[in-house]
């Protein structure tokens, strides 16, 4: 990577003090993270400082030939522009057969990811109804647990978790002294209990019956299981699309919301699946970024959330 190089970094400082709009403000080059792209022989460079400005620089290295004449003038650069707040995005030139690829994460992306996530739970809500295990049950209840009981434990709504299965249903532990806990991991219901603050409102409103508990979870299943799968959608076309060009992006990101189990399991119903996969897309969203410490801490939680939501996919 070019930030290795002290000649290279010091082209990229004195071009990135230029395209500043004040000349008066302080920035030293180490306060730089410097990523590229090679491409036929041309080079595209972005420079990010702490602040969170960017300019982009194409143009290329200097050969080895070169290099002894030009000491510092390691980057024959073409052209400089600057941007503030977008990451990258690559997109092939038109020049010849190919186009050299720059980087430029823009609103059109924001936009294809949005109505990729909004065409996938409009696909995933089709059926109106959940299909779910007992595997999932749980996860469905739980989060009333949260909100009306203020506990993480079964016990409070036990009649309804069971399904009628009573001392059968093998999705209930049992400690010695009769307390009711959810045999698979809670970080699903724990982190998605925020959005189950409407139905718990109308439940205060309309009474905890079991019949009308029973009812309104079954809803928010599939709608909670279904908008974690949408959101997986709408996450990895931007990770694909700092990868590829924007129709491979599309292409692959359809194929995962509508070829794989992302729809006939993860968006049925809360299972752990659809939440791992979100985790995953999500982590590697970050760790493709540029390094900073919020970034390496948010990629951290999401890493630890995925180990303790699904012990196999650690």
């Amino acid at each position: 990577m070019p930030n290795g190089n002290p000649h290279v970094l010091s082209v990229f400082a004195f071009l990135y003090f230029r395209s500043l709009p004040c000349s008066s403000e302080s920035l030293s080059a180490s306060q730089l993270f410097v990523t590229g792209l090679s491409y036929q022989q041309r080079h595209l460079f972005v420079v990010h400082s702490d602040r969170g400005d960017r300019i982009r620089i194409t143009g290329r290295l200097a050969r080895p030939s070169e290099r002894k004449q030009y000491s510092k003038g390691v980057l024959f650069y073409e052209h400089v522009e600057r941007t503030v707040g977008r990451e990258a995005r690559m997109e092939e030139p038109r020049e010849g057969r190919g186009h050299a690829q720059r980087f430029v994460l823009g609103r059109r992306e924001l936009l294809v990811s949005l109505l990729l996530g909004l065409c996938s739970i409009m696909v995933y809500n089709a059926n109106l109804r959940s299909i779910s295990a007992g595997d999932t049950y749980p996860a469905r209840y739980l989060p009333f647990a949260i909100w009306h009981y203020h506990s993480i434990r079964l016990d409070p709504i036990e009649s309804v978790a069971a399904q009628g299965r009573g001392s059968t249903a093998f999705w209930i532990l049992r400690y010695p002294d009769g307390r009711a806990i959810s045999l698979y991991p809670v970080v699903v219901p724990t982190l998605l209990a925020p959005l189950y603050l409407p139905a718990v409102a109308y439940l205060n409103l309309r009474g905890w019956t079991d019949a009308r508990l029973d009812y309104v979870a079954r809803v928010m299943e599939k709608l909670s299981a279904s908008l974690i799968a949408a959101a997986s959608v709408a996450l990895l076309y931007l990770l694909l699309r700092r990868r590829t060009s924007e129709r491979t992006a599309v292409l692959l990101t359809l194929a995962y919301a509508f070829g794989t189990p992302t729809w006939v399991i993860s968006s049925q119903a809360l299972w752990q699946h659809g939440m791992g996969q979100l985790l995953v897309i999500g982590a590697l969203l970050i760790l493709t970024g540029p390094c900073t410490a919020m970034r390496a801490v948010a990629a951290g939680l999401l890493l630890g959330l995925l180990a303790g939501n699904r012990p196999p996919d650690a």
